[in-house]
């Protein structure tokens, strides 16, 4: 007989099919789940609805979270005060304003409309400003890397 042990073990799965595969697993390995509330058995009926309980209010919490961030960002955006950072590396600089006339230095002028969107998505998916995707990169050789600390 086993235990998974932690403070709040419905935590440890982002959803629902993640939590109810560990409740399976722990059912088949004879392996009871402790958290501060209490010892359970995934194998008993009521410990498992118990468990089932926690983890879809788990996995609404998640989801309110995410909302509250999403409005939140919406918010920003319509009192004009939302910033979105670039792919880092290409032009460094203080403010958005700044960085604008730096790419449109760098930028023939008739692409400005499509690189605005294709920088726009990579900045947020590939080339974020906080640990960047350089493994995934398609353009890795190219970049100077400025200001690149650590990357993914």
């Amino acid at each position: 007989m086993g235990a998974v042990l932690g403070l709040e073990v419905s935590r440890l799965a982002r959803n629902n099919r993640d939590w109810y595969q560990l409740l399976d697993l722990c059912g088949l390995m004879n392996t009871l789940i402790v958290d501060a509330d209490g010892v359970y058995d995934p194998r008993q009926l009521n410990d498992r609805l118990l468990l089932g309980l926690k983890g879809t209010l788990s996995e609404a919490e998640l989801g309110w979270i995410r909302q509250r961030a999403w409005e939140g960002a919406l918010t920003k955006a319509r009192r004009g005060e939302l910033v979105i950072g670039l792919p880092v590396g290409y032009v460094r600089t203080r403010d958005p304003e700044a960085t604008e006339m730096a790419l449109r230095d760098r930028l023939p002028r008739r692409y400005w409309i499509g690189y605005n969107d294709l920088l726009v998505a990579f900045g947020q998916n590939i080339c974020t400003p906080v640990s960047p995707r350089c493994s995934t990169c398609p353009v890795n050789a190219l970049c100077r890397k400025v200001g690149v600390t650590s990357v993914r």
